[in-house]
């Protein structure tokens, strides 16, 4: 790897220019890591500008699990058919294993139509967590398929943003 300022070769674990001073940006970092190998889809949202998408993402399908492990246990209860439950421990293992875009926009419509649905007839608001994680679940899985687009297309890693 060169210094972006000087052009003096530098050692892969150096942080700063030992000829000028200039810090090594993590981009740079990680085109010498990873510059040059295909990642796959598992080894790039391993990445450490990935953590936030993946910690949001699991997230997401760990509360469906939960909320659908609830639901479930309520209709066996009320002995009704356990579609919600069903569902929403589909949607958890589409958005947690598959990262899909699809399970979460399926997520999120079906739980504002339910929500709807509820306040219509009941006058109740049930439901609005649910709301909440597929609107998260929505966020998350497009910026992990954006930024695997981007990468898919030019090669561009994700980098971390600097934190004030």
């Amino acid at each position: 790897m060169k210094c972006s300022k000087c052009g003096t070769e530098l050692e892969s674990n150096v942080l700063v220019c030992p000829s000028c001073g200039q810090a090594v940006s993590d981009e740079d970092r990680l085109q010498e890591q990873y510059g040059g190998k295909e990642l796959t889809k598992k080894e790039f949202i391993q990445l450490p500008a990935m953590k936030t998408c993946k910690g949001n993402i699991t997230g997401c399908g760990i509360a469906f699990y939960i909320l659908g492990a609830i639901n479930l246990a309520l209709e066996l209860y009320m002995h009704v058919l356990p579609l919600d439950g069903i569902l929403l421990i589909l949607f958890g293992l589409g958005v947690h294993l598959g990262k899909s875009r699809i399970c979460a926009l399926l997520s999120a419509a079906y739980s504002i139509f339910g929500l709807v649905y509820s306040v219509a007839t009941t006058g109740q608001r049930t439901g609005y967590l649910i709301v909440i994680v597929a609107i998260d679940a929505v966020i998350y899985t497009f910026k992990y398929q954006s930024a695997w687009s981007k990468y898919k297309k030019d090669g561009t890693l994700p980098v971390e943003k600097e934190r004030k």
